[in-house]
């Protein structure tokens, strides 16, 4: 007769997220021609973004991407670069859907080379209208001189211009891509309308922040939207403060989940069988996903392929997937959701003990400063590890030979989900614990 043990692992819960309403990751074909990568040209990406202002054309297309773990339009395609050329300019458009109420998002990477000057310049904002006459930019995001070398700032207004913008404290370093989440929201009334930005320079939170990185000094004088809400996304490269850039993976949509993520799962667990593990993961309204590989990892940082299973893309769906492996120590797994257009991100990891595994139990759980291990007695070369939703380890120490309980500081850790891995002659269990 089989026995089914059911196991206390790592499961996060989050809204599985339908697709951005306006995807750009540039993946279009190089004409091959010299001076004819303008992003406009029919051949390129003419169908989508029209020019409405400027008099020479900065603004072009490169067959390499951006990269960014985690991001869902990382290194898809090409991109497209801003020249640092006084009195070269160039605005464009594209259509992206009616926004009318309620918050737009716009996220998207950014790799600044050359941050134009202490002035700076706005390179994307939102408009009211699109094609050949756009009017109405809000939202507008800048980027300027660091106070180091060698860095810059980011910036955000509502609608007004360099001097009335809001830039970040923090200084990001040329030539290395971050992630920017613009953030309008649409308030009914005068003046009310707000305008925000995120900045990530590591992972892709499944969550909107409480507080943006940075709110537009502008949102109390600055001009509203209007009746027509956000209709399209602009791309500038002006004359003032003239920088040089790469933009790629553009996101639009009503909602973080939507636009910053791709697809995620709404529940990931596993059971016990003949010690096999038996996954079983659950989704709600798929949408252009291709489909979930499944990797296992004896350690928590190395992760082996061992299954596919193609999506079903209907409203509510339920997968499982059998490891045929003999667990004995600590087993972790997560998957790997790929949409359609080659996008992809990581599961939370979950892990499996055997039932012969170590006993381990912490407290107090969620914690703060300290978290207090107990487990068996500690061997001389017996080691904790700490490791996030991703699989990385961020906290390694020997154990006190002889100790049964040990105390882990855990005060500088950012609040999420981790696991405790504790390791003591060659065998291997682990436990959940939240940071708060």
């Amino acid at each position: 007769m089989k026995k089914l043990f059911t196991l206390s692992i790592f499961i996060i819960a989050v809204n599985i997220n339908l697709s951005a309403q306006f995807v750009e990751n540039f993946n279009y074909t190089s004409t091959g021609v010299v001076n004819d990568d303008s992003l406009t040209n029919v051949n390129i990406g003419g169908a989508i973004w029209k020019k409405h202002s400027g008099t020479t054309f900065p603004i072009k297309f490169v067959t390499t991407g951006l990269s960014y773990a985690g991001y869902s339009g990382s290194n898809i395609g090409g991109a497209i670069t801003m020249e640092h050329k006084t009195g070269s300019s160039e605005d464009v458009n594209a259509a992206v859907g009616s926004y009318t109420t309620d918050s737009v998002y716009c996220s998207f990477l950014l790799n600044v080379t050359n941050s134009g000057g202490t002035t700076g310049d706005y390179n994307l904002a939102f408009g009211a209208t699109s094609g050949s006459t756009v009017t109405d930019f809000k939202g507008r995001i800048f980027f300027k001189d660091g106070t180091v070398a060698n860095t810059f700032n980011i910036g955000i207004s509502k609608a007004g211009a360099a001097a009335a913008a809001s830039f970040t404290t923090a200084n990001y370093p040329l030539g290395t891509p971050v992630l920017v989440v613009l953030k309008y929201k649409i308030v009914s009334g005068t003046l009310n309308d707000v305008a925000s930005a995120f900045v990530f320079t590591s992972g892709v939170p499944t969550s909107e922040p409480a507080t943006p990185t940075i709110t537009a000094n502008d949102n109390a004088t600055g001009t509203d939207i209007g009746a027509t809400g956000v209709v399209s996304l602009i791309l500038r490269q002006g004359t003032v403060g003239v920088g040089a850039c790469t933009i790629d993976g553009i996101r639009v949509a009503n909602a973080w989940y939507n636009a910053p993520l791709p697809v995620s799962i709404k529940s990931f667990k596993a059971s016990l069988l003949n010690n096999s593990a038996s996954l079983i993961w659950n989704t709600t309204n798929e949408n252009n996903v291709d489909g979930f590989t499944i990797e296992r990892s004896n350690d928590g940082n190395t992760y082996t392929n061992i299954g596919f299973v193609a999506a079903k893309n209907s409203a509510s769906n339920s997968y499982t997937f059998n490891d045929v492996l003999q667990i004995k120590n600590a087993t972790y797994y997560r998957l790997k959701i790929t949409d359609k257009d080659g996008s992809f991100k990581y599961s939370s990891v979950i892990v499996m003990n055997a039932k012969s595994g170590i006993k381990l139990d912490i407290y107090p759980n969620p914690a703060s400063n300290t978290l207090v291990v107990t487990h068996p007695k500690a061997s001389v070369n017996s080691l904790v590890k700490i490791i996030n939703i991703d699989g990385k380890n961020i906290f390694a120490q020997n154990m006190q030979n002889g100790a049964t309980q040990s105390t882990i500081d855990v005060s500088n850790l950012i609040k999420g989900n981790y696991l405790v891995v504790f390791e003591n002659d060659g065998a291997r269990s682990a436990i959940q614990f939240v940071k708060q």
